[in-house]
């Protein structure tokens, strides 16, 4: 007796494919975004966002930035202050305890290691200005980007109980970054409960979106992939005053991109175009312009919802 035909061979598979049926070929698999009946895009579900009508694709329309409140201090604190409070209720007493933690400032050039792999840090840092991420990269040189960081970020927190980096931490462009010594960080977590809860869901969002980003890799296809991205880091950036109007600076080049969507540099580079053809969005000079945010969180299947905002 033959043995069995592995799963996924063309001929195993042939009897159960309808007449006239034809493998469609990658082009058109790109093309494909979800149907109005089955998805409703959503807009940027940030305070003081509101959507006017959805479907007819209109721009969200939006209030100020939420930094303006919070006027115009860019210390530390401030930036730490401004992105918990978008994921957390804090209180006067909580923002006062928050503001005498230690910083100290140092700046990276861009490309170049922030934390390394196989570290074991003192220190937690908060990204001031500029992008970093967060990758791993194996013997052969290939290397995957996990998660983008922003100003008001700390992406190392995890770094006070889990004593060596299993992933290193590099500068995209040029990035200013502020680090606080652990011992300072245990000091305000034992003396105020509301800090800590803060800091633990912000921990915690930051795994639903390495959860998004693994649905990505493996379910979407190129242009979801590249679409939710850019829809993704728009949101983040608006709750940091960074992306208004429906751009924002990206400053990663072609291969960075790749490597956190999965794609080779070529793949990336079609998959962008592909985007601009269809009017989503446009780059021009590291500026990210979103043309359609109807039509681009419609092919990303983008629901803001798992970034918890408040």
């Amino acid at each position: 007796m033959p043995a069995p035909s592995p799963i996924g061979d063309d001929v195993a598979l042939r009897s159960f494919r309808p007449r006239g049926w034809r493998q469609p070929d990658r082009c058109e698999r790109e093309r494909r975004v979800p149907r109005a009946s089955t998805f409703r895009p959503t807009h940027p579900d940030l305070r003081g966002c509101r959507v006017s009508d959805v479907r007819a694709g209109a721009a969200p329309r939006v209030d100020p930035p939420v930094s303006d409140a919070l006027g115009s201090d860019q210390s530390p604190p401030a930036l730490l202050i401004r992105k918990l409070a978008s994921t957390a209720q804090l209180t006067d007493r909580d923002r006062g305890a928050i503001g005498t933690l230690p910083f100290t400032v140092r700046t990276f050039p861009g490309r170049t290691s922030i934390v390394h792999e196989g570290d074991a840090p003192k220190q937690c840092c908060l990204i001031l200005d500029g992008w970093a991420y967060r990758c791993r990269t194996l013997a052969n040189g290939q290397r995957q980007i996990f998660a983008f960081y922003v100003p008001g970020d700390m992406p190392d927190i995890e770094s006070l109980h889990l004593h060596v980096m299993d992933q290193g931490l590099v500068a995209i462009a040029q990035t200013t970054v502020a680090f606080v010594a652990h011992k300072d960080m245990r000091a305000l977590i034992q003396s105020n409960t509301n800090v800590a809860m803060a800091l633990w869901r912000d921990t915690l969002i930051d795994a639903t979106r390495c959860r998004e980003r693994v649905i990505s890799l493996g379910r979407r296809q190129a242009v979801g992939r590249m679409a939710h991205l850019f829809c993704e880091m728009y949101v983040r950036l608006r709750t940091v005053a960074l992306a208004d109007d429906l751009r924002y600076l990206l400053p990663l080049t072609q291969a960075e991109l790749a490597d956190a969507l999965g794609l080779s540099s070529v793949h990336a580079n079609r998959s962008l175009q592909e985007l601009r053809k269809m009017g989503l969005v446009t780059l021009h000079r590291r500026e990210l312009i979103i043309q359609d945010w109807s039509g681009l969180a419609t092919t990303a299947e983008f629901d803001p919802s798992y970034l918890h905002l408040i």
